[in-house]
């Protein structure tokens, strides 16, 4: 297969330029879901870290100086998207680059695919990967999965708040013997340690607040005065 032939796929475009998604836009510009978009994408997922702002430069470079034809480039800021990085399962510590190819097969059906880049870092070397060696150089190679659910957005969000929970208690889990238990053992220990731990306080407080009621009537009873137990909560509220 010729350049030539292989560039008879793509339509050239003017007024190349980065568009910048985020889960508020990306499905309405990128259409990746759309049965009928043939749109074709080269997206940078932005960690916002030294080595990002490298890759960014390149990324820039390739919109100014190469052409790219019909392939649109695309930033997303991975902080400010979320389910977005969750949607196409990547790694939320580190930065991705994604070629998403919109194509025909032999049947002429519309295919849309995903192929992670993972070359040289130069803004040649991802002109490339687009133009020919995704083909054979990409080692993952998916399906474009649809947009998540609020279901799915949801359960992703639980279990990422538990799952920090656990870490912040993985000392006290390993010290206690759960160290290997599953997440939902471990959410269950956890919930009856906060449980008495509760009660530990409730128990102290009324205690304390015990005290001092005996206090208060003590002092009124060397005086001659008889004080309520209301009486004496009234007073231990205008102390505090």
């Amino acid at each position: 297969e010729t350049d030539t032939e292989e560039d008879e796929e793509y339509q050239p475009v003017e007024n190349q330029k980065i568009t910048f998604l985020d889960d508020s836009n990306f499905e309405e510009i990128s259409q990746l879901s759309e049965a009928n978009s043939t749109q074709s994408w080269f997206i940078f997922f932005n960690k916002n870290d030294p080595a990002s702002k490298i890759i960014n430069q390149e990324v820039e470079l390739l919109v100014e100086k190469q052409r790219l034809y019909s392939v649109k480039v695309g930033i997303v800021d991975m902080e400010n998207s979320p389910n977005t990085v969750f949607r196409f399962s990547l790694s939320p510590r580190m930065f991705h680059l994604v070629y998403f190819k919109s194509d025909k097969d032999k049947q002429r059906f519309l295919t849309k695919r995903m192929y992670i880049y993972n070359g040289p870092r130069g803004y040649e070397n991802m002109k490339h990967f687009i133009m020919k060696s995704h083909k054979t150089d990409a080692k993952d190679v998916l399906a474009v999965p649809p947009p998540i659910t609020f279901f799915e957005r949801i359960k992703r969000q639980a279990k990422e708040f538990f799952t920090n929970i656990t870490k912040q208690f993985d000392g006290a889990f390993h010290a206690l013997g759960f160290g290997n238990t599953s997440l939902i053992a471990k959410l269950v220990a956890l919930y009856v340690l906060f449980s008495i731990g509760i009660l530990i306080v409730a128990l102290s407080v009324t205690k304390l607040l015990n005290l001092r009621r005996d206090r208060l009537r003590k002092e009124r009873l060397e005086k001659g005065e008889k004080l309520s137990e209301d009486e004496a909560d009234s007073e231990i509220e205008q102390e505090e």
